[in-house]
């Protein structure tokens, strides 16, 4: 069990913002060659201007209008370059995660986290992960931190190519920012009398220590295949002494979870256990079914989620 610590933010001083903004924009214009250059210009200008004043005087003002002429087109040139770049890395990415979500094997598995792993380096997390086959897989263990705003269903039903709908078994979201994530926006089938196989499909997840706030999960089934123990703290104690001490021993799948905002609108649970998750009472459970397999902190916050899920 990985427990996180969380500091206290230290505001940034202007060296700091001054230094960050000047190395932004050194890897974005790739400002050393521009700067290379310019120093090149003004030694040779420099020089031109000492020792021989007299023969180049008129071209003074010509050389040095050259000179900003050259800077600057190299300076625009080379950012729209860098972001043109940087557009294709990107997309070079998210091509490699379309192709390989949809097939659940080791080599997939391996490839989609370097693709996510890099795009998270580059500042994106919000990828389309919609269709995904993916099992025995762990972001955290595959050092991804940040899944905010991404999607695994949208919605899509009864196309002819493809397959939008998801389907996660033994997936570990612990310790990452799921923070508006769309796990499922909703099930296309649920104003039909018909009890059919949902398309957003989690199977034996953990979000332990995941940021869940405002993520959806509407209409989507939430399995776990072994019925959550009766408690998972266990009792320690020495009886020659009498001293007797509580000990965690095992965690919940929403175990330290912020489900503050979250929606999980027309669920079908099964064995859920939200022991140890705060923002539970925040959370929509409108329509949702099999409550009564799952497990919460007190009886007084199960009988209160299974009223809202009644519509009371």
């Amino acid at each position: 069990m990985t427990l996180r610590v969380q500091g206290l933010r230290k505001s940034k001083s202007w060296r700091q913002k001054i230094g960050l903004a000047w190395g932004k924009f050194s890897r974005e214009t790739n400002f050393p060659v521009v700067l290379g250059l310019l120093v090149f210009c003004l030694v040779v200008a420099v020089g031109w201007r000492i020792w021989i004043p007299e023969f180049f005087s008129d071209l003074w003002v010509e050389f040095c209008g050259l000179i900003f002429d050259i800077v600057f087109i190299l300076l625009i040139f080379s950012s729209f370059e860098h972001r043109r770049q940087k557009i294709l890395q990107r997309q070079t990415q998210h091509d490699i995660i379309e192709d390989y979500k949809r097939w659940d094997s080791e080599e997939a598995r391996f490839r989609l986290a370097g693709a996510i792993r890099r795009l998270n380096k580059m500042g994106v997390t919000g990828i389309n992960l919609s269709g995904a086959r993916i099992s025995d897989f762990s972001f955290s263990h595959n050092n991804i931190s940040s899944l905010k705003g991404s999607t695994f269903y949208d919605g899509t039903w009864g196309e002819r190519v493809g397959d939008g709908s998801v389907v996660l078994k033994k997936v570990d979201f612990s310790d990452v920012d799921c923070w508006s994530v769309v796990f499922s926006p909703y099930d296309p089938f649920s104003g039909l009398p018909l009890n059919v196989q949902r398309y957003a499909r989690f199977e034996d997840c953990y979000f332990i220590n995941a940021d869940l706030r405002e993520a959806k999960f509407n209409g989507a089934s939430l399995k776990w295949t072994e019925a959550p123990p009766d408690s998972h703290d266990e009792i320690i104690g020495d009886p020659e002494t009498g001293d007797y001490a509580v000990s965690q021993v095992s965690w919940g799948p929403f175990d330290g979870s912020d489900l503050t905002g979250a929606s999980f609108v027309g669920c079908v649970f099964e064995n859920a256990d939200f022991r140890g998750a705060t923002g539970v009472d925040e959370a929509d459970f409108s329509g949702a079914r099999g409550l009564e397999t799952c497990e919460f902190d007190d009886a007084e916050i199960k009988a209160a989620v299974l009223s809202k899920a009644k519509g009371k």
